[in-house]
């Protein structure tokens, strides 16, 4: 029982690094590709979705024993925290900083789809 959660949360953080991988390569392509600002404004939109992608991890951190009925507790607060941080987080990039909203929010989608998809593959294991 033990091992399984610690591969779970192990998975979990895999999850987030391929994220955070996949949000590098994509900043670094529209740098390239369009400007620094549009390239910089990609990769607070990827942080955004990768801050609170880490957020909700640590608030579901599995432990032996963990009940289903405190696993869903978790997970209505950590999407509860996650909900109000982006938007936290998103006012104050539009609002100070010097970032293009168009790819702000690009950075931000591609990010939290590539969280969802390797979530999904994850989760489609047989050892699940």
């Amino acid at each position: 029982m033990k091992d399984r959660s610690r591969n779970r949360n192990a998975d979990l953080y895999l999850v987030l690094k391929i994220q955070i991988i996949i949000s590098i390569i994509l900043s670094m392509l529209i740098w390239i590709a369009v400007s620094k600002q549009a390239g910089f404004s990609t990769l607070v939109g990827t942080a955004i979705s990768t801050i609170t992608g880490a957020l909700m991890i640590q608030i579901l951190k599995l432990k032996p024993g963990d009940s289903a009925d405190l696993f869903l507790g978790k997970l209505m607060m950590a999407e509860s925290m996650k909900f109000i941080t982006v938007i936290i987080l998103l006012t104050i990039t539009l609002i100070w900083l010097p970032a293009m909203p168009a790819f702000v929010l690009i950075g931000f989608s591609v990010a939290l789809l590539a969280y969802w998809i390797a979530l999904a593959a994850m989760l489609m294991r047989k050892d699940y």
